[in-house]
């Protein structure tokens, strides 16, 4: 199972700050909850103060970059316009006050709707636990009965309606991506493989052009990095089982070399067991990044708070998500996290907590993709999941 505060080299310095003020000020708050006093309050505020700053400097080096979560108001013009005419969003929202799911596209003149009741969230709520200690437990029999009621709980044979049957031109053939942005628990749930009543699952109805995004904003400047002349990966960077005690993850990173090798514009960085140390990993990445390229790491993964949830490396060092968020890697074009619960966050057990996680820091960091997993997964499974995979990326896309 692949389960289980330093600079970095070519990370920017506001980040660094920013990542810093975010941990400042959750610790803040944390204390604040746990003793509410005028000393408490006063520290809360200065990190708030504190976090602001650091925003405006990361804002004030890239003006485009949006975090994922800015505290102001977006209009729906505004959200229609991170969409873009080529995708259709489904955006959830679980709160006290209200319930359910948008559907936004620019055909819409206003976003559709689907409220859920009481019971549909608390139904909801206990699947997800079920679906945890299904995954948890590997039983497969658990797991599918569990998505069974998901599906119901969600009502997804009714987001499935609003998705085909609006407006004569607001069908799923004229898209060509599904964006779907999870909230809270729905987070830990595979939305695109629930069953819409006798229509599939929303993976079959886009013919798998389903796109997973912490926010609507965080979507539309992924998306302005991967235009049609953005330049595809010339280089590959594979982090290989570094802990050296995933058989599969050794025999999954040497296929994948193989790939690379037989494309010739494709070059390779390889670091497998002990050589891939955290100073490493990081070494290797700012080297390959003044061009396009992807990177694929095979490893375990370690799942904690939002910002030590970690990649293990070898030598018992870690690539946490604070890390992560601080680089600087705008030519990422795919990163590839073949770790277990690499797709976690904190909005999984908090609903008010922000959607950071692993997927999330690298995007922020400059990453047009990234590929991760949400459960506990078989070692041999993932390696030839992961294998056919680049098989068909580069059959799709050679380069």
């Amino acid at each position: 199972m692949r389960t289980v505060r330093r600079d970095t080299p070519g990370a920017s310095p506001s980040r660094i700050e920013y990542a810093k003020a975010r941990r400042e000020l959750h610790a803040a708050h944390r204390a604040l909850e746990a003793n509410d006093t005028p000393q408490h309050r006063d520290a809360a505020d200065k990190a708030e103060q504190i976090l602001e700053r650091a925003r405006a400097a990361v804002m004030d080096e890239d003006p485009n970059l949006m975090l994922v979560r800015e505290l102001s108001m977006q209009s729906y013009e505004d959200l229609q316009a991170q969409v873009g005419d080529k995708a259709v969003a489904a955006m959830w929202l679980l709160s006290e006050q209200w319930a359910g799911v948008f559907i936004i596209s620019q055909d819409l003149s206003e976003p559709r709707t689907l409220e859920y009741s009481e019971s549909d969230v608390a139904r909801l709520k206990q699947s997800v636990s079920e679906l945890q200690t299904a995954t948890a437990n590997g039983d497969a029999g658990a797991l599918n009965e569990t998505l069974e009621q998901l599906s119901a709980a969600l009502r997804m044979d009714e987001v499935h309606r609003l998705l085909r049957e609006g407006d004569r031109t607001y069908r799923a053939p004229n898209y060509s991506q599904l964006v779907l942005l999870p909230h809270g628990v729905l987070n830990a749930v595979p939305i695109d493989c629930l069953q819409c009543g006798s229509h599939g699952s929303l993976a079959d109805t886009y013919n798998g052009a389903c796109v997973y995004a912490p926010s609507l904003r965080m979507y539309g400047y992924a998306r302005a990095r991967s235009r049609p002349e953005t330049a595809s990966p010339v280089q590959l960077v594979v982090i290989q089982n570094p802990t050296d005690d995933l058989t599969g993850a050794d025999e999954e990173a040497r296929e994948i070399l193989k790939l690379a090798e037989n494309q010739q514009a494709l070059s390779s960085i390889s670091l497998a067991h002990a050589e891939a140390t955290k100073s490493e990993v990081l070494e290797a990445i700012q080297r390959a990044s003044s061009k396009p390229f992807a990177v694929h790491v095979a490893a375990h993964g370690a799942h904690r708070d939002r910002w030590t949830t970690a990649l293990q490396l070898a030598e018992q060092t870690e690539l946490t998500v604070a890390d992560a968020i601080a680089l600087s890697v705008p030519n990422l074009r795919l990163c590839v996290l073949s770790a277990c619960e690499t797709a976690l966050n904190d909005s999984v057990s908090d609903a008010a907590a922000e959607n950071i996680g692993m997927p999330t820091a690298f995007l922020v960091a400059g990453a047009t993709c990234v590929v991760a997993g949400l459960w506990r997964v078989s070692d041999a499974a993932t390696a030839l999941l992961q294998v056919e995979m680049w098989i068909v990326r580069l059959t799709l896309s050679p380069q």
